[in-house]
């Protein structure tokens, strides 16, 4: 799942911008995590 996300939406340069990869990649999980907890709850 997370791999889907950044295929849609990629994530910066880590060598460029460690903080911005950081972020992003927490973003990515956290949006997984959602998305799985809506389907184990709501289905």
């Amino acid at each position: 799942l997370m791999n889907e996300l950044l295929e849609k939406d990629p994530a910066p340069d880590k060598m460029a911008d460690g903080m911005a990869w950081t972020r992003h990649m927490n973003q990515i999980k956290a949006q997984a995590e959602e998305l799985v907890i809506q389907e184990i709850i709501y289905s």
